[in-house]
């Protein structure tokens, strides 16, 4: 039987967007690999993985993926590396399925590798097994979601609906998915194999019956995306 300091997960990390928004700044590196005050972004996220007690992440990786195993290898600090690497781009849901071959624990904590969210995420798998919940995604209100898309959360912090992303700012904001996802391992069988899908836009909304739950946070949250960002992230680990 598992104690509370032995979360049973494995994490997974997209590592594989191309990074495009970034090409002025980052011409020949991936995302993951910027340098935030000297230090590769993915080592930032690793050691915040490594924190939560996990034992194992799987990389999902494709555009320039030699650099990251060549930096890497196959551990980081406690944690081993696997590298599931993709020959086309799969989008988040076909890497994740892809990447269910490698998960041999009964939670999956997966998250996008161009962002940092500031989250226990011990406190976050805690909560997720207490709720009953078969996904649940980290959440966070915004005021403007125009790069995020919002959702709807009803009292029990159950998702109801999932809305794309709009050019709007609203006085009371809205809630915002950033990334960061806690899904029993079983619900990924539902992905279909070898296609390309999102897991925001196709496979979430597909599954709102099996019922998703969002766990809202205060904290601080950020992506690398954009140059903009990218200098905002320096002075935040700074």
């Amino acid at each position: 039987m598992l104690t509370p300091s032995e979360p049973d997960i494995t994490a997974v990390v997209f590592c594989g967007g191309f990074g495009t928004r970034l090409r002025e700044v980052l011409p020949d590196k991936p995302k993951v690999l910027a340098e935030i005050n000297g230090v590769p972004f993915v080592h930032y996220l690793l050691r915040k993985i490594e924190k939560s007690g996990c034992k194992k992440v799987i990389l999902c990786t494709g555009y320039l993926a030699e650099q990251i195993e060549s930096l890497l290898g196959n551990k980081f600090g406690e944690l081993s590396i696997v590298y599931s690497k993709e020959s086309n781009p799969m989008g988040t849901g076909g890497a994740l399925r892809n990447a269910e071959q490698y998960i041999t624990t009964k939670y999956a904590l997966v998250m996008n590798g161009d962002s940092f969210v500031e989250c226990d995420f011990r406190d976050y798998y805690y909560w997720h097994i207490k709720v009953g919940a078969k996904i649940s995604m980290i959440v966070k209100k915004t005021l403007d979601t125009s790069r995020y898309g919002s959702l709807s959360l009803n009292e029990g912090d159950r998702i109801t609906k999932f809305q794309e992303k709009v050019c709007s700012s609203e006085i009371e904001g809205k809630f915002v998915n950033v990334g960061v996802y806690l899904m029993d391992h079983r619900i990924l069988q539902k992905i279909p194999q070898k296609v390309p899908l999102s897991l925001e836009k196709e496979v979430f909304p597909n599954l709102l019956s099996d019922g998703v739950f969002g766990y809202r946070i205060e904290g601080y949250f950020i992506d690398i995306g954009t140059p903009q960002s990218l200098v905002e992230a320096q002075e935040y680990f700074r």
